[in-house]
């Protein structure tokens, strides 16, 4: 009988002439032309039925494994999104302590590394067949300031002319002399430019172990072993007062304003005088020989270093004494201030530079590198680095924010007992056992 009006059983459709898929029903007219075909249209139905059974089923199956795709694709989306998300965190981690390393590396650089960049540079001018009229010295201190990233200093000068050790060596206001003073008995005024000696001042009976201009340049005042403190006029050069101790004196200053001058002592005291009166105001005391005074900018405070290992800041009318710093193993040889009087750096002969709070009185930091006894220890005008000179030889420079060495000077060829910085930072001299007086510019 016919399905649905459409068509008929195989069977019928085989005798009737019309046809009829049991599984897919067709329509009479292609029953009918598939009728006349005779004999095969019975196979032939058949094999459409089966046909038609597999694609239902296929397509069942297509559709589950079409849900599972989806489903997959989704899980693998996921998946790609978490592992570039973690991807990039990682990179990014990484990068940064590359980043980290780079730095550490690019300011622990010795001079040994500008030598290879100026040996690389002048290779690279011959290859390159560039004469050297045609070529600007300061594009090797470009080159060497952006590859380097750090305030990096190289020899400048050598200023020979003292017999003997030289103690100390001290920048004019201008920055355009040096005074030095030296065992030889003797105080001598450079040139910076031409490194020529432009006065000698003589009168000491013995070493000299300071001097230093008075903040206008008009005077230099200095003290020696011959257990006297001496002011000089620097127009005329000559003596104008002589200042009688009783036992010789380490270290002498002006203050910021020039009216007074403090001296530390071997006898253990700290002296402030009158300039213009040459009267003694105070006497403040340590426990062993006083290495070192220093003011602050302002003219208030005086610091104090001592053999007794033992660091104190006084007050300059009162003479009350404000704060003891005890921290270092040996004595300390120097300490200074910073400019604005917030902090304060010391050197020691237990072979480190520590770092204080001057209000607090408190240490904050210790920095080791060198080797031997620190006899000298500055700020830089910018204070992000201190300089330190030791008996090792060497000068060294330190980063004040990473707290580490970013270079070290070499040259002398004895200890270096004293240094100073320009104003403008930009040039380093120290003096030293073997004689000499080094100047170091900043590249």
């Amino acid at each position: 009988m016919c399905r649905k009006g459409y068509g008929l059983h195989p069977i019928d459709c085989r005798d009737n002439g019309w046809m009829a898929c049991r599984s897919k029903i067709i329509s009479k007219e292609t029953c009918h032309s598939i009728g006349r075909q005779g004999t095969n249209t019975y196979s032939r139905c058949l094999s459409i039925n089966i046909q038609s059974t597999k694609c239902r089923s296929s397509k069942r199956k297509c559709n589950i494994n079409l849900h599972s795709l989806q489903l997959l694709m989704q899980y693998f989306s996921l998946f790609r999104f978490s592992f570039f998300f973690v991807s990039f965190l990682f990179n990014l981690i990484r990068s940064f302590f590359q980043l980290m390393y780079v730095q550490f590396l690019v300011r622990t650089v010795s001079a040994t590394c500008v030598f290879y960049i100026e040996t690389i540079i002048d290779h690279w001018i011959h290859l390159s067949s560039i004469n050297k009229i045609g070529w600007i010295d300061d594009f090797n201190v470009i080159i060497l300031r952006y590859t380097l990233y750090v305030k990096y200093f190289k020899s400048l000068k050598v200023f020979q002319g003292h017999s003997k050790r030289v103690n100390s060596v001290k920048f004019s206001p201008d920055g355009t002399k040096i005074v030095s003073s030296s065992d030889d008995e003797t105080i001598k005024i450079w040139d910076v430019e031409s490194g020529n000696v432009i006065q000698e001042l003589k009168g000491h009976l013995d070493y000299v172990k300071d001097a230093q201009f008075s903040l206008d340049a008009s005077m230099i005042v200095s003290c020696s072993k011959d257990k006297t403190i001496r002011l000089w006029d620097m127009k005329s050069c000559t003596e104008i007062k002589k200042l009688e101790e009783n036992m010789y004196c380490s270290r002498v200053q002006f203050s910021p304003d020039g009216t007074i001058i403090v001296a530390g002592s071997y006898d253990n005291t700290i002296k402030i005088w009158d300039v213009n009166s040459g009267k003694e105001i105070q006497i403040l005391r340590h426990a062993n020989t006083v290495n070192d005074v220093q003011f602050s900018a302002n003219g208030q405070l005086i610091i104090s270093s001592s053999q007794d290992k033992l660091i104190q800041i006084w007050n300059v009318k009162s003479g009350e004494l404000i704060h003891i710093l005890s921290a270092h193993l040996g004595g300390v040889m120097k300490a200074q201030f910073s400019s604005d009087g917030k902090f304060i750096i010391s050197c020691s002969a237990d072979k480190t530079i520590r770092i204080w709070d001057a209000i607090l009185g408190k240490q904050l930091e210790i920095l080791k590198g060198h080797l031997d006894v620190i006899n000298d220890v500055k700020y830089l005008p910018d204070e992000q680095t201190i300089v330190s000179c030791s008996s090792d030889n060497m000068i060294c420079l330190w980063d004040v924010q990473l707290k580490m060495k970013a270079q070290q000077l070499r040259g002398h060829s004895s200890e270096v007992t004293g240094l100073d910085i320009s104003s403008h930072g930009n040039i380093i001299a120290s003096s030293s056992n073997d004689t000499t007086i080094r100047l170091w510019k900043l590249l």
